[in-house]
């Protein structure tokens, strides 16, 4: 039996991006590349653009790690010379 859990307004819920670009496939296949210009289909824009966004601030946050790590590399290496 499956059990349903209330989800009250302003409540965060964890996203599953692959859910997510399979909602957008879906929109895409059935509305075509016009369904963002639908008023009644903006909650589901609402939502992939938030996830947009805190996916590439996520990659960036990656990237600016990655690239403190090679910056820490390289002084390790120059100061082992």
């Amino acid at each position: 039996m499956i059990s349903a859990e209330v989800i009250e307004e302003g409540q965060s819920v964890k996203r599953n991006p692959r859910k997510l670009r399979d909602v957008v496939n879906l929109l895409k296949k059935h509305l075509g590349d016009s369904w963002r210009d639908s008023e009644s289909l903006q909650y589901y824009k609402e939502i992939i653009d938030k996830h947009a966004i805190l996916e590439e601030n996520t990659d960036r946050a990656n990237e600016d790690e990655e690239e403190g790590l090679f910056i820490q590399d390289e002084e390790l290496s120059l100061l082992s010379v």
